[in-house]
C-alpha cells in the first residue's frame, strides 16, 4: 500500500494529464467540426453535426477511461470513488472551459479539477469480498 501523500500526488498527476489530454482532443475535434460546417455552408444543420457529436462523446467518455488507466498504470487499486466523483466533476468543471477564447480560465479550471481529483484519490474503495 502506498502512503497517502504518494497516492494523492499520483491522483493529481493522472488527473492533470487526463484533463489536458481530454481538453485538447475535444478542442481539436470541435475545431474540425467548425471547419467542416464552414466548408459546407449549404448543408445547413447537418454540416459538422457528426463531428460535433463525436467531440462531445470524447469529452464525456475519455475522462473516466484515462483516470482509470492512469491510476492502474501507476499501481493504484480501489479507484472507483475517484472515477465516479471525478467524472461527475469533469462534467461540471470541464463545462466551464472554452476553446481559444480564455486560456487562463481554462487552465485554472483544469488545475482545479486535478487538485480535487488528487483529494478524491485519498479515499479507497473497500476491497471486494
Amino acid at each position: 500500500m502506498t502512503s497517502s501523500k504518494t497516492r494523492c500526488a499520483k491522483g493529481v498527476v493522472v488527473s492533470a494529464v487526463a484533463a489536458h489530454a481530454t481538453y485538447w482532443a475535444w478542442a481539436s475535434l470541435t475545431d474540425r467540426a467548425w471547419r467542416v460546417s464552414e466548408a459546407h455552408p449549404d448543408d445547413g444543420f447537418a454540416a459538422g453535426f457528426g463531428e460535433l457529436v463525436e467531440a462531445q462523446l470524447v469529452w464525456v467518455l475519455l475522462m473516466p477511461l484515462l483516470l482509470w488507466a492512469g491510476m492502474r498504470v501507476l499501481g493504484e487499486k480501489g479507484n472507483s470513488r475517484m472515477l465516479a466523483a471525478g467524472s461527475a466533476m469533469w462534467l461540471l468543471i470541464g463545462g466551464r472551459v472554452e476553446t481559444k477564447t480564455d486560456w487562463l480560465n481554462t487552465e485554472v479550471s483544469l488545475v482545479l479539477f486535478a487538485l480535487l481529483c488528487g483529494l478524491l484519490s485519498l479515499r479507497r474503495a473497500p476491497p471486494a469480498s
